[in-house]
């Protein structure tokens, strides 16, 4: 016996006395070299497996844990450099709405009150020019909105269609700036006239709001 075959005797001997069994001992001494040799190998991977397992698992989940800790720092990088990106866009923005105030843009007045009886007074210029008839004006809550005081009126007006579609375009399309919102149309007739709609049939409900720079409010 050759003293590689010698060694391999041995280390198989004590793999089996650790094991404990004389019978496995000699069942093992009995098989062919070549058999001897294949098992002393598959019993030496089966312990590198078991190291791999138990070492490399932690080692694997420890590295899939940073790996989902560096994507989501990533991610917010990337969130942080689009806002850094937009800023001078918005800075833009900001100083073009400032400009739209110099020309007139905004209400006139550097108190809500002011503005709001000169929102006032704009609503009855066009409900007049219009040719319709204006039943209330009420003034709603201001509220600030990313720098600027909102002025609100909550109006009623009694008019024809023409009359609507006049007064909705001298508001919205002149300066100041006004929007109109909450729009409601309620359709009346007298117990002399039934069916469709003619001159002075409409109720039109509606809220009409400008901008203050909240800056300049006093």
């Amino acid at each position: 016996m050759t003293a590689p075959d010698k060694a391999l005797d041995n280390y198989m001997q004590e793999i089996l006395d650790v094991g404990g069994g004389e019978t496995m001992t000699a069942r093992i001494a009995a098989l062919p070299l070549w058999q001897r040799r294949l098992l002393a190998v598959g019993l030496a991977l089966l312990v590198l497996v078991i190291v791999l397992v138990l070492v490399g698992r932690p080692l694997w989940q420890l590295q899939a844990a940073n790996t989902e800790r560096i994507d989501a720092l990533e991610f917010e990088l990337q969130r942080f450099q689009a806002a850094a990106a937009a800023r001078p866009e918005l800075e833009q923005r900001r100083a073009e709405l400032r400009a739209r105030q110099n020309r007139g843009g905004y209400l006139s007045g550097n108190r809500p009150t002011l503005a709001a009886a000169d929102l006032q007074r704009q609503v009855r210029s066009a409900v007049t020019t219009g040719e319709g008839t204006l039943v209330s004006t009420q003034v709603l809550p201001n509220e600030s909105v990313e720098g600027f005081q909102r002025v609100s009126l909550r109006i009623r007006v009694r008019g024809d269609v023409e009359m609507l579609r006049s007064v909705l375009y001298s508001l919205e399309t002149g300066t100041p700036y006004l929007l109109v919102d909450n729009l409601r149309i309620r359709v009346w007739t007298s117990g002399r006239r039934q069916g469709g709609i003619e001159a002075g049939d409409l109720d039109v409900y509606f809220d009409v709001y400008g901008y203050l720079v909240a800056g300049e409010v006093s």
